[in-house]
């Protein structure tokens, strides 16, 4: 007795099988099929899909419901499959009430060939209510779409369902009197009011006119080959629609008034006045705009339930602000600026191939997972809270690189949903002295990428993590601050790199802020000169730093704030900075160099050997009131290089105080 609700995929109820139960069948977004029989009231929404008989193959679903909404229709797409026998097509057998609310669309499919002449019902109902209609998605010759009081159906007239079809034999010129048509197969000429068809098989892909033409549809299906139209396409009912993979470009400043439809590949247009207002359908297609594109698409009647396809911005910003819904994805290309500002829940995805995306809603990305390509940039404007999961590749879409996902102008955000790092050295940052905390989990999967840190050289930014990360690669902070909201919040076997590459310029410092909190590394390094390295606690509670490195490094920056250090692992780690931390250093393994004076700083009084060595190669190396403490047993000792004569405040060996 309980209902069942399709949000995405699809759901076949295949013959002699049944969907008994009294429950409402929801189809909010997926697609319910098949040719069995359902028992219970279907309600398709937000751009669900029904589909009798399958996918290219003709059958009849049963509704079995007598009720005053056996079936009803809000939003919805039915998607039906017509035969090359007259009059055979899918259908939807309805006992009770076909309740029809908004704009609810037909789209046909051909199992073989083209349909010919006859008469094909889609849809019978004992009784039809509602204000609501069902409408094709797109315009076919010789075809007539009748919803009746207890039937919808399809009359076919003439040759069938067809399309003039261009081929460019004679020209590119777009008229009435040049055979550059077929029709059948037969060389023929345009008239007004044909729908026509531009495919691969043409020998010209760039058509022109002496006027404005007005066929009843435009419709390209090209994956091989781009077309540009440069005819002024006319006509009150004349409607576009691009599917295939390549590209067609509109380049009049055309005013056809049927609607635009985008199935598939590019439909490609330099302003709004390629492009006129009408219902513009994204059926998996993308919108290219070459020039300024309009600030919005208000202009046009989107059905943001059932969107799904993408837009390409070359320059300039264009906002969605509508709420965008339904199983279809979202994708953003060129080097232009997308701001989703509505609260969408469209569950596809989002692909963020190039440019900028920019959210001004915590949930402008809908339900579904976010890929971000090389040269792409999702930007959080401010305290927003976003819980996708998101794959990161590049630096982001700025000259300067400051990350693939960042907070901007100085705000501060939220990620909490997981990161992928796809690609090594992928980039997270801020701008304008912002914060941004992922308290996601960020991992690599079983690639070795290093993960990198890159704000803004003037205002620098925070990166705070406050889970505990698995990437496999090491950790470069370039310019601005990692912050830990967590122990351990960078991978243990993560190697840390702060400063800039040769030749990059900045005043913000590279830095490690440990907050109260303890990390372990394998390893501390620095490279550059340019700004200063700083591995700091900026907390009253103290923190500890454990350096377990199995591999030498140099580190030259410096040691603050109250921050005990621990040195683990058999190699070698040389100190050449001067540091100011006040708290303690226990070295249990491999060899520290301490090169500089003031390399430990003047306030690291505590300072243990349990086991390797301690190497001193300055005679200020060690703070005169320091207390020094080498383990007994041999297994640790403390070296100094010659020449070098240190002094401290205190010297034990083991437990016993020997001056």
């Amino acid at each position: 007795s309980g209902g069942t609700e399709v949000e995405s995929g699809t759901l076949l109820v295949a013959a002699p099988g049944a969907l008994n139960g009294a429950g409402t069948v929801a189809v909010t977004g997926g697609t319910l099929g098949g040719d069995g029989t359902v028992g219970g009231p279907v309600a398709v929404t937000g751009g669900g899909v029904l589909l009798p008989g399958g996918s290219n193959t003709v059958g009849t679903l049963t509704l079995a419901n007598t009720g005053a909404a056996a079936l009803t229709f809000s939003g919805g797409r039915l998607l039906c499959d017509l035969a090359t026998v007259a009059g055979s097509c899918d259908r939807i057998d309805v006992a009770g009430t076909l309740a029809l609310s908004g704009t609810n669309r037909l789209a046909l499919a051909f199992t073989a060939g083209t349909p010919p002449a006859g008469t094909y019902t889609l849809l019978t109902y004992a009784a039809r209510s509602g204000t609501g209609v069902l409408v094709r998605d797109r315009p076919y010759p010789n075809a007539t779409l009748t919803v009746g009081a207890t039937a919808a159906t399809l009359t076919v007239t003439g040759a069938g369902i067809t399309y003039l079809t261009w081929t460019g034999a004679a020209s590119g010129t777009w008229d009435t009197t040049t055979a550059n048509w077929t029709l059948l197969g037969t060389p023929s000429t345009y008239t007004a009011g044909d729908a026509v068809l531009f495919n691969d098989a043409a020998a010209v892909f760039t058509v022109g006119a002496s006027g404005a033409v007005a066929p009843s549809s435009v419709t390209f299906d090209n994956s091989v080959e781009n077309y540009e139209i440069s005819a002024i396409l006319d006509g009150t009912e004349t409607s576009v629609i691009k599917m295939g993979s390549k590209s067609a470009t509109l380049s009049g400043v055309n005013t056809y008034g049927g609607g635009t439809v985008l199935a598939g590949g590019f439909l490609t247009v330099g302003s709004t006045a390629n492009l006129p207002a009408g219902p513009l359908t994204f059926q998996g297609g993308i919108l290219r705009f070459t020039g300024t594109p309009p600030s919005s698409l208000g202009a046009y009647d989107v059905n943001w339930d059932s969107f799904s396809g993408g837009l390409e911005l070359t320059s300039g910003t264009l906002t969605l602000a509508d709420a965008i819904s339904g199983s279809g994805s979202l994708s953003k290309s060129g080097a232009g600026t997308l701001i989703l500002s509505g609260m969408n829940s469209f569950r596809g995805g989002t692909a963020v191939n190039a440019g900028f995306l920019r959210m001004n809603h915590a949930q402008a990305l809908g339900a579904g997972d976010i890929a971000v390509a090389v040269g792409g940039q999702v930007d959080l404007t401010g305290n927003l809270t976003v819980t996708n999961a998101i794959s990161i590749k590049g630096v982001g879409a700025t000259s300067s690189g400051e990350g693939a996902i960042r907070s901007v102008n100085g705000t501060t955000n939220t990620w909490s949903g997981p990161v992928t790092i796809a690609e090594n050295q992928a980039r997270i940052g801020c701008t304008g002295g912002g914060l941004l905390e992922v308290s996601g989990v960020i991992d690599s999967g079983a690639n070795v990428y290093e993960v990198v840190v890159r704000m803004p050289n003037d205002t620098g930014g925070t990166l705070l993590l406050s889970a505990n990360n698995t990437w496999l690669g090491n950790t470069w902070i370039r310019c601005g601050t990692i912050k830990l909201g967590i122990d351990h919040a960078l991978p243990t076997g993560s190697v840390l790199r702060l400063g800039l590459s040769a030749g990059q310029t900045g005043v913000t410092n590279s830095t490690l802020d440990l907050a109260g909190f303890n990390q372990r590394v394998a390893g501390v390094t620095d490279v550059g000169t340019d700004n200063r390295h700083l591995v700091t606690n900026t907390e009253d509670a103290f923190s500890t730093l454990t350096i377990n490195n199995t591999a030498a490094y140099t580190f030259s920056g410096e040691f603050t704030g109250n921050l005990d250090i621990v040195k683990t692992g058999a190699s070698t780690l040389t100190l050449s900075g001067v540091s100011s931390t006040s708290g303690g250093l226990i070295v249990s393994n491999g060899n520290l160099v301490v090169s500089t004076s003031g390399s430990l700083g003047s306030n690291s009084t505590n300072i243990t050997v349990a086991a390797g060595t301690l190497t001193l190669q300055n005679s200020a190396a060690l703070a005169d009131e320091a207390s020094l403490r080498i383990a007994d047993g041999g297994g640790a000792k403390v070296t100094l290089a010659e020449g070098v004569n240190e002094t401290v405040g205190y010297l034990y060996f083991g437990e016993k105080l020997c001056m």
